[in-house]
């Protein structure tokens, strides 16, 4: 795991089961090098999620791809389908809703008030024409690298 997702699960008081596997030594806590979270930046900005993962999920991914990129087996648990998407287009399996996926989804966003899209959406994901919260639907798939 992560130094992040160590902080979100104390913050929502669910650390005390896994408390004793990082101390014991059954879970390690892994800090994703500089290069790493950059690879993790640029992948999932190249498919589209990046307004959709939070720093920790970045950190995961950049943890996975260096694990990976080391020679070890590597697979991602989740139930979001943006961390899915980005391994998949890092190379690293990933399992959830998306089962059977291989291919990363790339996204575009749109403006349901104005029908404005954009490949590359705002930060706060408000369309700068109309102000209305973006959307985003499937554009086609990522060649794998």
């Amino acid at each position: 795991m992560t130094p992040g997702v160590l902080r979100e699960l104390e913050r929502r008081g669910r650390i005390g089961a896994l408390e004793p596997l990082v101390s014991g030594g059954a879970v390690e806590v892994l800090e994703p090098s500089g290069a790493e979270l950059e690879a993790a930046r640029s992948a999932s900005a190249s498919v589209g999620d990046m307004p959709r993962l939070s720093e920790v999920d970045l950190e995961v991914l950049a943890v996975a791809l260096g694990l990976s990129s080391r020679g070890l087996r590597v697979y991602i648990l989740t139930n979001d389908i943006s961390i899915q998407n980005v391994a998949a287009r890092l190379g690293i399996p990933s399992s959830g809703p998306a089962v059977g996926r291989r291919r990363p989804i790339r996204w575009i966003y749109y403006c349901p008030g104005c029908g404005r899209s954009f490949s590359s959406p705002p930060g706060d994901l408000l369309c700068p024409a109309c102000g209305t919260r973006l959307r985003r639907k499937p554009r086609g798939t990522a060649p794998l690298p």
